[in-house]
This record gives structure tokens, C-alpha cells and sequence, in this order.
């Protein structure tokens, strides 16, 4: 269960090719949208997808990216939708619905406040759309990412994320590994998994270590091969790479994690070895 007391929900996307997209959504309780809500998102080439039928008390919110045209690739662009703040909303599926070869990531936050005021931004940090567009934060404040979704009832659902940063130098393999402490006072209960990395990406796994009767580890590790002559970043375009595990889990009487996600600086300055205490590589996924 995701609720959400927030004003908007913003729809980032990292385009690789020219090209209109839409995404839709569907909602608890009401409709999100506030009456006042901007008419104009939506006027796009593509068709509405066919809805399925959906229970009582569930309805359907299209949320579209206006139609924005990017002149080059790879670049990160946003658009807010106003939610009624006045109540919680709670997120209980989505199915994005974009021409495969236009999109490379579509990511879903929350925020208070969106970053910008315009129908679309760049919102991207490294990538850019080089002026066509104004550039501005995702959020104005710190953005929630929008991960998991569930009816409400007493078993609820989210997702722990582990990436890392790093470089992988040209015609080497290598390992980008990430290992984080789970001090929190929850009790996780695992129910699936999600990998991402791009072309040089061989193997990824996680393992949870339990050396401590309390606090355990939880460890992933991203094994790449760099058959190119050049060096090879984690970063958010398709030449870059990227090293994420996503964690599913469920936990009783909404003790989610107030921490989701967990980072490290990756190769060559990060090594489980040397920052994390992990002196062997695991036996059991």
C-alpha cells in the first residue's frame, strides 16, 4: 500500500528516441485529479489503452505527458498532476503504456510541490535536452518514489532499493557491490525481487547476511562486462550502465522501512571487502 498525502504526482521520463508516450494508473477512492487540474495533458497521437474492468470502489486516473518532442536522446523530462491533498489516495495498480523503442525509464514520485510550473521539464541531472525545455529539480523538496502498491489492509507492501555508483574500466569485468544495515525496528518479509542493469550487466544477486542477532545486512552485488575500449560509468543514459536490486517485501501493521533505498560509491572505491566487512562471497542467494 502506497498512501498519499502529498499534492502531486510527477512522471519522469527518459526518452531515447523521438516520440510521443502516455502512462495510466488507477486509483483508490476517487479520481486524484483536482477539479482545477490542467485539461491539456493527454493531447497525444497515441490511443487511450483499453481498461480492464475494475472492482467496486476503484477508478481509473490517464495520466499522460503532454506532447513533447525532444531533439536529441536521452533526455530526462517531468510532468506534475495535481492530487486532492484533502484525502489519501492509495495506489492499487499502473500499466505503462509507451512505444518500447521511445522509452528507456519511467519513474513514478510524489511530492509536496512539483520542481516546476510548466506542462513539461527537463528534470534530469546529467542528461539534458539541451534548452527546449526549462530545467528544474523533479520536487521542489525532497521527492518520494512511488514503488509499491496494495489495498489497504494490515500487511503492507514496499520496496527497498540497492544501487550503486562506479566505473568500470574498458575491456575489464567487474563487480559493483552494495551492502547496507537494516536497523530499523521492522520485521521484513521478502516476496520478490527486481534486477536492472544495462547491455554490459552479466549477473546480479542479493543475499541477506545474518551475523547480528538484531541489525541484518542486506547485500547486492552487480557482475559487468566491459568488452569496450572505453571506460564505462554508472549514470542514466543506454551508454552508461546501472546497478539496482529492488527488494519487494511486506511487512504487519505498516512498519515499512523509513529508509528505502541504500547506495554505495561503487568500483574502485567501494569493495565489500574493505567497507563492509563481507570477507567472502556468499554461498546462499
Amino acid at each position: 500500500m502506497i498512501r498519499l498525502p502529498l499534492g502531486n504526482i510527477l512522471l519522469p521520463i527518459l526518452l531515447s528516441l523521438l516520440g510521443p508516450s502516455h502512462c495510466w494508473w488507477h486509483f483508490g477512492a476517487k479520481q486524484p485529479q483536482t477539479p482545477s487540474a490542467p485539461h491539456n495533458h493527454g493531447q497525444l497521437s497515441l490511443p487511450s489503452p483499453a481498461l480492464p474492468e475494475l472492482p467496486e470502489g476503484v477508478n481509473a486516473a490517464d495520466l499522460r505527458m503532454p506532447g513533447v518532442s525532444p531533439q536529441m536522446n536521452e533526455s530526462y523530462l517531468c510532468s506534475a498532476f495535481p492530487l486532492n491533498s484533502d484525502r489519501d489516495h492509495f495506489i492499487v495498480g499502473f500499466e505503462p503504456v509507451p512505444t518500447s523503442h521511445h522509452i528507456h525509464h519511467m519513474i513514478v514520485y510524489g511530492c509536496e510541490l512539483p520542481g516546476s510550473g510548466d506542462e513539461a521539464w527537463d528534470c534530469g541531472e546529467m542528461a539534458s535536452s539541451r534548452g527546449r525545455y526549462s530545467h528544474s529539480p523533479v520536487c521542489s523538496s525532497q521527492p518520494d518514489i512511488i514503488y509499491a502498491w496494495a489495498l489497504p489492509q494490515p500487511r503492507e507492501a514496499s520496496t527497498l532499493l540497492l544501487a550503486t555508483d562506479g566505473r568500470i574500466a574498458p575491456t575489464k569485468n567487474e563487480q559493483l557491490e552494495v551492502a547496507c544495515v537494516v536497523d530499523e525496528p521492522a520485521v521484513l518479509h521478502p516476496f520478490a525481487f527486481r534486477v536492472h542493469t544495462h547491455r554490459h550487466g552479466r549477473k546480479v544477486a542479493g543475499w541477506t547476511v545474518q551475523e547480528d542477532p538484531i541489525s541484518d545486512v542486506l547485500a547486492a552485488r552487480c557482475t559487468m562486462e566491459n568488452g569496450e575500449k572505453r571506460e564505462i560509468k554508472i549514470g542514466p543514459t543506454g551508454e552508461d550502465e546501472m546497478c539496482n536490486f529492488y527488494l519487494m517485501y511486506w511487512t504487519e501493521n505498516g512498519q515499512n522501512l523509513e529508509q528505502n533505498a541504500c547506495f554505495s560509491p561503487g568500483p574502485p572505491e567501494y569493495r565489500w571487502t574493505k567497507n563492509a566487512g563481507l570477507n567472502h562471497t556468499p554461498k546462499r542467494k
